[in-house]
């Protein structure tokens, strides 16, 4: 036959209820470790996904710039390449012509250069390199083409 209603005394002593206690409290403190390491990790993600973000959009001006180069060296007569492109001159030279030819973005440190590695009779091969700073360190991107001086 069953009772209803009855309490039923407790079997847990004064002592015990104290341990009890401080278990609890150090749980606690282990699940708020937990919580910091879990935060600092997911911080430590944020940033870097922010630093690929960054170089990425630097990246995308740079092609930018080094494409409008390109397009400059396409619409300019074969006989004055030579000329507007001067050989591994940085921006162009003092007055940086290049400044006009490139968008409104302009990277830290930008500076354009154009050599010629390969130039036989009427081919002419030219490598346009953009190099800026990112975060202290030195970035560089390249683009080439052919020109010859028939079309």
């Amino acid at each position: 036959m069953a009772v209803w209603g009855r309490a039923r005394a407790s079997s847990v002593s004064p002592g015990q209820a104290m341990a009890q206690r401080g278990a609890t409290f150090v749980e606690l403190l282990l699940a708020l470790l937990v919580f910091i390491v879990g935060l600092g990790g997911v911080l430590g993600a944020f940033l870097a996904a922010n630093e690929l973000g960054e170089h990425a959009q630097e990246v995308m001006v740079a092609l930018d710039d080094l494409k409008d180069v390109l397009e400059e060296i396409h619409a300019t007569p074969f006989e004055n390449l030579t000329s507007r492109f001067p050989a591994g001159v940085a921006n162009g030279g003092a007055s940086n012509p290049y400044a006009t030819m490139v968008g409104v973005y302009a990277l830290p440190g930008e500076q354009i250069t154009v050599t010629y590695p390969a130039q036989s009779g009427d081919r002419l091969e030219l490598v346009a390199t953009l190099a800026w700073v990112h975060r202290s360190r030195l970035r560089t991107l390249s683009l080439s083409t052919v020109r010859t001086s028939t079309l």
